[in-house]
C-alpha cells in the first residue's frame, strides 16, 4: 500500500507540474509518504484466540480520524502507428487522507469466537488461520498507533485485513494486486527525467528479486519496496511510440501524453 500511494503521488505531481526533475518530485513525495511500523507479532490457527477479546485484536472505531485509501487504476492509451493498433498500459496506484472515523456503538468486549460465524457468512469465506500485530501509521505529519489483524481461509474472501484505520476495504482490495509501475515504465512517461531517475534511484538489486515478473519486490524488514533493476532498464531502453492523436478512451480532459488519471473504485 505505502509503494501504490508513493506511486499516486509521482502520477498527481506529473499532473500538476509535467516538467520537473527528481529533487522537485522527491520534495513532493516526502510529506506524503505513507509510513507503516509493524510489531507484536502473533500468528496460527483461530482456535488459539477463540477466547481472547475482540477488542484486543482490533481497535475498536471510537471516533478518531481514520486514514482514508482510495485505490484505483490509472490509464494511458496510445496510438502504435506501425501497428495500426491501441495501445493501453494500466497501472494500480492509491491515494491517502486523514478523514474523521466512526464512533461504533457495539460491544467489542466479547469473545472472538463470538464475531466470528458473521465475518465467515458476510464474506462467504471459511476462516481458519491469523496474523494479529501492532501498527503506526504515518502520514503527512500525524500518527495513529493501534491493532490489527488479517484472516486466511478458503471462500470468497480468502485473506481479509481487519484494521479500522487504514481502510479495510483498500488493504484487502491490494492483496492480489500488482503494484508494478507500467504506465510509468512503458509509456512515454518514462522517458521523462524526473519519472526515470525516481525509478532508478528505487531500483532493487537483489539476486532474489527476479526480474521479467512485472512485480515490485519488497523488503519486508524494512517495508521499501522497487521494481527490479534488469527491469527498469529493460523497459527505458525500448522505443516508444509516436502518440498520434489524442486518446480515444481517456476522459476528455486529458490529452494522450498528459498524466494518467486515477480512477477509484470502491
Amino acid at each position: 500500500m505505502a509503494y501504490a500511494a508513493k506511486l499516486g503521488t509521482v502520477h498527481e505531481v506529473l499532473f500538476a507540474k509535467s516538467k520537473t526533475n527528481l529533487t522537485e518530485l522527491e520534495s513532493q513525495l516526502a510529506p506524503r509518504e505513507l509510513k507503516f511500523e509493524l510489531s507484536n507479532f502473533s500468528s496460527g490457527p483461530l482456535t488459539a484466540i477463540y477466547k481472547r477479546n475482540f477488542a484486543e485484536l482490533v481497535t475498536k472505531p471510537a471516533g478518531e480520524d481514520v486514514l482514508d485509501v482510495a485505490v484505483g487504476t490509472y490509464n494511458f492509451t496510445e496510438d502504435v502507428e506501425e501497428k495500426r493498433e491501441v495501445r493501453q498500459t494500466s497501472e494500480t496506484g492509491a491515494k491517502a487522507s486523514w478523514s474523521a472515523g466512526q464512533n461504533v456503538a457495539q460491544d467489542w468486549n466479547v469473545p472472538f469466537e463470538q464475531m466470528l460465524p458473521g465475518t465467515n457468512a458476510q464474506n462467504r469465506t471459511r476462516y481458519e488461520r491469523y496474523a494479529s500485530y501492532r501498527v503506526t501509521v504515518s502520514f503527512q505529519g500525524r500518527a495513529r498507533s493501534y491493532n490489527a489483524m488479517f484472516l486466511f481461509g478458503s471462500g470468497d474472501v480468502p485473506v481479509l485485513a481487519l484494521d479500522n484505520v487504514t481502510n479495510n476495504s483498500a488493504l484487502t482490495g491490494l492483496v492480489d494486486k500488482s503494484v508494478y509501475p507500467a504506465v510509468l515504465l512503458e509509456s512515454p512517461l518514462g522517458r521523462k527525467a524526473a519519472v526515470a531517475d525516481w525509478l532508478r534511484s528505487h531500483q532493487v538489486r537483489d539476486p532474489a528479486c527476479r526480474s521479467g515478473q512485472r512485480e515490485v519486490c519488497c523488503d519486508p524488514s524494512s517495508l521499501t519496496c522497487g521494481v527490479a533493476a534488469t527491469d527498469i532498464s529493460t523497459a527505458l531502453d525500448k522505443p516508444i511510440s509516436r502518440v498520434l492523436r489524442p486518446s480515444r478512451t481517456l476522459s476528455a480532459n486529458v490529452r494522450a501524453g498528459d498524466s494518467a488519471r486515477l480512477l477509484p473504485v470502491t
